[in-house]
């Protein structure tokens, strides 16, 4: 049962690492973003952004080290949830289905709230589960792992727009 919960804790660090990762690159996006839910006015946004990058990076190492046990489950419900509520109250404002919460990770963009209320699940699930107490070193080795597999994603990921941009280049012109 010690696995599942060290399986939980990975699944939460790289969705949080990962969207972490692509809000700092599109960061100006991210204030977009942000002021696209109507909740806060413009001049907060660049704050508002800030603070989301400094919770999901906070997120990010508390599962990895594996500290704060039940609170930072709780913390991660409800920023979920609230994020939910969130998501529903721009689609009804705007009907934009997804939140572009991840970048160019399609695939986590595509169902938001699905996606949330599969992670709220897991975390529930491990409320149960025993707590996993890990060394300092296993768990900086799983931290930069997770950080490995991110920008890993990320060079795949660019290298096949890459090559869908010269294959497209490549192709005659008709008129």
């Amino acid at each position: 049962m010690t696995v599942l919960s060290y399986v939980i804790d990975m699944i939460i660090a790289v969705v949080f690492f990962l969207s972490f990762y692509m809000k700092v690159y599109h960061f100006h996006d991210l204030r977009l973003q942000i002021h696209s839910y109507q909740i806060i006015p413009y001049q907060l946004t660049a704050i508002s952004a800030c603070l989301l990058l400094i919770s999901e990076i906070s997120i990010f190492l508390l599962f990895v080290i594996g500290i704060a046990y039940i609170w930072k489950e709780i913390l991660v419900i409800l920023m979920l949830s609230f994020f939910i509520l969130f998501i529903k109250r721009k689609r009804k404002i705007s009907e934009a289905a997804d939140c572009g919460c991840f970048g160019k990770a399609d695939s986590l963009n595509k169902y938001p709230i699905i996606r949330n209320l599969v992670l709220i699940a897991l975390l529930i699930g491990k409320l149960f589960l025993p707590i996993r107490i890990f060394s300092l070193d296993e768990s900086i080795v799983s931290g930069a792992m997770i950080v490995c597999f991110v920008i890993a994603y990320d060079i795949w990921s660019e290298a096949k727009q890459v090559r869908e941009l010269t294959t497209d280049d490549k192709r005659p012109y008709h008129f």
